[in-house]
């Protein structure tokens, strides 16, 4: 290492000295002026001088003019700071300078460390901006994928939509086909049927035609004989109306009858209804009685269960047999109430059945024009009233 490779490391004393309002940096001493009083540059090899700068502020202490020195191309300042290291590296100003080689080795042993940590920084930058370009690229990688997710969902409910636009004109244009298809098809077997009428028609026609020459011809034999028919015709007429103006009297009697019939007939059904609505609220009713009496004794049966549990262990044992006896008891009157509740559905069942036969019965009257037999009357009053006779409530049983 040379004294011009020297010049280029940052002189340590540079920040002390600008620091202490020398920005040409120093050691504390001003040998920039001669024994005339003329500022020269500080820089030993050149001490040129400097210009004449007049008023308050720091003065240059290095030429300005841009002079440039040895085979690296140092200016005045550059040179001047490294005569300054050297400067700093003397223990004493009365020692021997040192060698060049010694100095050399010097600066090597101090630049040693500095390029490890030189080198080590390096690394450490390297990392760092591997990792940094690492980051960048996985955070474009997941703006780039968050961007193809939102595009993937916007696409996917934009195709859901069409999806469904298409579904529904799908299903739209086969109502539409379905309903040309029966409209095609009604109007193929209209077509059918016109045709099938038109080929009649034409036999009509063909035959009518026939007939009509034939008829033309007897016509002008019955012209004659019309007159003479006419006349008849005419008192037939009068004898028709007369007949007609009967027929309508008695056509009007016979709607007033059946006009009757059918409010009797309504009355009796109204009557029917809320006999058998009667009927329903009864065994509705009674079913309902018998569960809940049936539900009260097993409430009952339960609280009784429960009690026993909490005697004693012998009073446990004789309740419990006593227990046993009331659910045979209990499951007997169910069994009972369960044999009432099928005979009541039967009963219902068979005033149904006879309600049903006198309706029937009382239909074919009506179509013989006969009133109601009273017998009939008879037997729907002894299905109403003669086999409902309220049964008899089973005893709740005993603890």
């Amino acid at each position: 290492m040379t004294i011009e490779d020297a010049v280029d490391l940052p002189s340590a004393a540079e920040p002390a000295a600008e620091a202490a309002g020398d920005p040409e940096g120093g050691w504390g001493t001003d040998e920039t002026s001669d024994v005339t009083g003329r500022r020269r540059c500080a820089f030993s090899a050149c001490r040129a001088p400097l210009p004449i700068i007049s008023g308050p502020g720091n003065k240059a202490r290095y030429c300005q003019d841009g002079k440039l020195w040895g085979p690296k191309n140092v200016s005045c300042k550059q040179a001047g700071h490294a005569e300054e290291v050297l400067a700093s590296l003397r223990p004493n100003a009365s020692a021997q300078p040192l060698q060049v080689t010694e100095f050399a080795e010097q600066v090597s042993a101090a630049i040693g460390p500095a390029k490890q940590l030189l080198d080590a920084l390096q690394k450490v930058r390297t990392q760092l901006e591997a990792e940094v370009a690492t980051a960048h690229q996985e955070r474009d990688q997941a703006v780039r994928a968050a961007a193809d997710a939102e595009s993937l969902r916007a696409d996917a409910e934009e195709r859901a939509n069409d999806a469904e636009q298409r579904a529904a004109q799908a299903q739209t244009a086969a109502t539409e086909a379905e309903r040309r298809r029966d409209e095609a098809e009604t109007e193929r077997d209209r077509a059918g049927q016109a045709t099938l009428d038109a080929e009649r028609g034409q036999l009509r026609a063909e035959t009518q035609r026939d007939s009509a020459r034939k008829e033309a011809e007897r016509a002008e034999a019955r012209t004659l004989a019309a007159s003479e028919r006419a006349e008849n015709v005419e008192r037939r007429l009068a004898s028709t109306t007369a007949e007609l103006s009967s027929a309508r009297e008695q056509l009007d009697e016979e709607r007033r009858r059946t006009e009757a019939d059918r409010q009797r007939a309504e009355r009796a059904n109204a009557e029917y209804q809320a006999k058998i609505a009667e009927l329903r609220r009864d065994y509705d009713t009674r079913i309902e009685r018998e569960r809940s009496q049936a539900a009260a004794e097993m409430n009952q049966l339960r609280e009784d269960h429960q009690r026993a549990e909490q005697s004693s262990t012998e009073r446990h044992a004789r309740e419990l047999g006593e227990l046993h006896r009331q659910l045979g008891s209990t499951g007997q009157q169910l069994t009972e109430a369960a044999a009432r509740a099928d005979a009541a559905a039967e009963l219902l069942d068979r005033c149904r059945s006879g309600i049903t036969e006198i309706l029937r019965r009382r239909d074919e009257r009506r179509e013989a024009d006969q009133e109601p037999d009273a017998a009939l009357l008879d037997q729907l009053a002894a299905l109403l009233e003669g086999p409902l006779s309220p049964a008899p409530s089973p005893p709740s049983p005993s603890r």
